[in-house]
């Protein structure tokens, strides 16, 4: 009798044993199952920081110009580099009916942070009159005074000083490059004006 009671509470253990094991398991398996689910979330989260920062990749090949004047629509657009100043005109309507076209370079590209000021006919006029160098909207180097070449970009009244100097002593500039032979006037600072300048 005494190993018949032995016996089934043996069995009994083992059963509880048993069962406690498999609980066991399918615990570990429905851990692992939502492991599963999660993972694939976190890895779609870190897609969407890697676009957004494909996106600043993306803006840091952009500038930013300030378009004024005669055109419909006047304010800061945001154009690829290597964009041409009748691209971003465009963006801004198109000119109105006073605009002068002369008063612009149309093929010139444009830099981060220029200004592209769309003159009237009325204003391009009195510029005409009351600043000599201009000739259709560019500054002509042979001709210009220090306000007409102190309006191109990065010319301050030193170096129109030192422009004109130039040309009082070595003669008429022959050609806009020539404009780099002016000490302090080197390539990159030639590449930025030469849209704006002409000679004749």
């Amino acid at each position: 009798m005494d190993k018949k009671v032995k016996l089934t509470a043996s069995l009994l253990l083992l059963a509880v044993f048993l069962l406690f094991s498999l609980v066991g398991n399918g615990s570990k398996i429905q851990i692992w199952e939502e492991k599963e689910v999660v993972q694939p979330l976190d890895s779609k989260k870190n897609v969407n920081e890697t676009l957004e920062d494909g996106q600043g990749e993306t803006r840091s090949d952009q500038i930013f110009v300030d378009v004024r004047g005669c055109v419909q629509r006047p304010g800061v657009y945001q154009v690829p580099v290597e964009s041409r100043v009748f691209e971003v005109i465009d963006l801004a309507g198109g000119f109105t009916d006073d605009a002068e076209l002369k008063s612009v370079n149309r093929a010139a590209v444009l830099l981060d942070e220029q200004v592209i000021h769309v003159l009237s006919k009325e204003e391009f006029e009195q510029q005409q009159r009351l600043h000599p160098g201009y000739v259709d909207g560019l500054v002509e180097l042979n001709s210009a005074d220090s306000t007409a070449l102190e309006s191109l970009s990065g010319i301050g009244t030193s170096m129109a000083e030192r422009i004109i100097q130039y040309r009082e002593e070595n003669g008429p500039f022959q050609r806009i490059e020539d404009l780099m032979k002016v000490s302090g006037i080197g390539e990159k600072t030639f590449q930025k004006l030469k849209g704006d300048i002409c000679v004749r």
